[in-house]
């Protein structure tokens, strides 16, 4: 066998792209060094883009472990790296250097996330590990990996992939290592409720800042160090069974450091003869994380309350995944932790917990490490998984700015709550319009109709949303920005509302008589009675644009076809 290495450390492997809009790898301890001078990761897509960064924090967050111990004040420490031109490289070269030879993606002992040995009892493949190659051989036709580039893979993306796989890595039979006792008949089956890759079950969401290094920092939560909380590397070596504290009792994360980091998977890479490629790759099943109540060990995600699993006495929460079909700026009730005050829906769900992240920035906020009418994009980034989680369909990232204020301040972040719950109340206000065009007409496909009428007014609410977050600034007036943002969304919901009436046709111009539903009573039904409709539930759902005024109901109610 080649003593080849590949050591992590000094090898360029991390895709980055440069301030100056130029493209490079780096090893980790080039990556930190330059880290003020490079804009983002740029690897193969989002969601290894988020692993490697992950890791980059567990580095950073042991590397400055000692030196936050000694802090008198989390904020004022943090204040000081934020100011400076540079991470603390010096350290962090040094801590890396501890663990040398705990990076090395070939090392026969110890390769790096990886089990020593060719302990496998058959190959996974390589579209296993690619996350961006489709297991069927007919679908790659479709793919630029067709071909050699989907029968190996050079070290340094095959590293990526590897750090994205423990992350991000779909549920499902995985091949069977031999010495994992979990393995029946070859195969490795997955934990019941824990078959994802931890990071799979979350929407993750990070702070960007204008470089990698701010990036690290905004996303540093120093209010959750545990010495005890180390990732692999400062770990014995895994072997292809489940990690145990002790018998019988399978291991967990402690905290951040090692749920950004966590052996979801026990992996072989399997190298050509000269160790100038990887040919193939066995994947088995690691170490299950429960993802219910997980919020002291994640803190890169909202949290959604499960009303099904919740018994007296215990509320069960999950990480909020990402929603292809809901966009970031709706879910932003999660990300705040605080339910809408008004609206048509108010949850009865308990107070949320909201992410550690979110939680930390309003701690710099309060610290004054950030000023509050500073601007802080926040990143939702995660995979959407498909036939019973067993692959990964798409992957979702989506960006919303916001004032550092809002999420310091408890009234402006029910503000920007509130203006969701408005859009949210005026599109099911619209939705009822396009139903009653369709009836007026004497059309049946109403569902696809109101679809369609919803995905044109979030379009168009969506673009007004982000421009009016970023005017709830400190000294903002919250009712006057209130009733100028309800009046946005009265705008736009009519914009959309008049397309629907002009094209309606002249069947709903003339109406028809339908049912009132569960009545005999019949109305007719037409095109101003539609609008007449729909004016009065807009002024319904608009309350802040009509205080004290008596709304009298329309004529026509709640109908059905007939």
């Amino acid at each position: 066998m080649s003593d080849r290495t590949f050591n992590l450390l000094d090898e360029p492997w991390v895709s980055v792209r440069y301030l100056d809009g130029g493209t490079g790898e780096l090893g980790l301890v080039g990556l930190f060094r330059e880290a003020h001078m490079i804009a983002a990761l740029s690897g193969e897509m989002p969601t290894q883009d988020v692993a490697i960064q992950r890791l980059l924090l567990a580095v950073l967050r042991r590397a400055i472990h000692s030196a936050v111990d000694d802090a008198d004040d989390l904020s004022t420490y943090w204040g000081e790296l934020h100011r400076s031109e540079r991470l603390p490289d010096e350290e962090i070269s040094t801590y890396l250097e501890r663990y040398r030879d705990r990076f090395d993606l070939c090392s026969r002992e110890y390769p790096f996330m990886q089990v020593p040995g060719d302990t496998a009892s058959k190959h996974s493949g390589l579209q296993k590990i690619i996350a961006d190659l489709p297991d069927s051989e007919d679908k790659q036709l479709f793919t630029t990996r067709a071909g050699q580039g989907a029968a190996r893979l050079g070290l340094a993306e095959a590293a990526r992939w590897l750090v994205h796989v423990h992350a991000f890595d779909p549920s499902g039979i995985k091949t069977g290592l031999v010495g994992d006792s979990r393995v029946k008949g070859g195969k490795g089956y997955p934990s019941k409720g824990a078959g994802l890759a931890w990071s799979g079950n979350c929407g993750i969401i990070m702070a960007r800042g204008e470089t990698l290094k701010e990036s690290l920092l905004l996303n540093l939560v120093l209010s959750n160090l545990d010495p005890n909380d180390l990732p692999p590397w400062e770990l014995p070596q895994d072997g292809p069974g489940i990690r145990e504290v002790k018998r019988g009792v399978p291991a967990q994360p402690i905290g951040p450091t090692q749920a950004m980091t966590w052996q979801s998977r026990r992996v072989i890479l399997h190298f050509d003869e000269g160790f100038h490629a990887v040919v193939n790759v066995t994947i088995g099943n690691g170490d299950p994380v429960p993802p219910q109540n997980q919020w002291a060990i994640e803190d890169h995600t909202a949290w959604r309350y499960s009303a099904n699993q919740s018994k007296k006495g215990l509320d069960v929460f999950f990480p909020a995944g990402a929603d292809p079909e809901r966009r970031f700026w709706r879910g932003i009730s999660g990300v705040l932790a605080v339910e809408p005050t008004r609206g048509r829906v108010v949850s009865k769900a308990p107070p949320r917990q909201a992410p550690g992240v979110v939680s930390w920035l309003a701690s710099l906020v309060d610290g004054q490490a950030l000023t509050k009418g500073q601007f802080v994009p926040l990143v939702l980034t995660g995979a959407v998984y498909g036939t019973q989680n067993s692959m990964i369909d798409t992957t979702v990232s989506d960006e919303l700015t916001l004032p550092a204020a809002v999420l310091h301040n408890l009234s402006l972040r029910h503000s920007a709550v509130n203006a969701v719950s408005d859009a949210e109340s005026a599109v099911v206000v619209l939705r009822g319009l396009a139903r009653d065009l369709c009836r007026a007409a004497g059309v049946n496909d109403t569902d696809g109709a109101a679809d369609d009428a919803s995905r044109r007014a979030y379009a168009a609410l969506e673009r007004s949303y982000r421009g009016w977050l970023l005017t709830l600034l400190p000294d903002a007036d919250r009712d006057l920005r209130e009733q100028a943002w309800q009046r946005q969304v009265r705008d736009v919901v009519r914009g959309v509302a008049v397309e629907l009436v002009r094209d309606a046709g002249s069947a709903a111009l003339v109406g028809r008589a339908v049912k009132r539903m569960g009545s005999d009573a019949v109305d007719h039904l037409d095109v101003g009675s539609s609008w007449g409709r729909f004016e009065w539930g807009l002024r319904r759902a608009l309350t802040n644009l009509g205080k004290g005024a008596s709304v009298p109901e329309p004529s026509v109610k709640e109908h059905s076809d007939g």
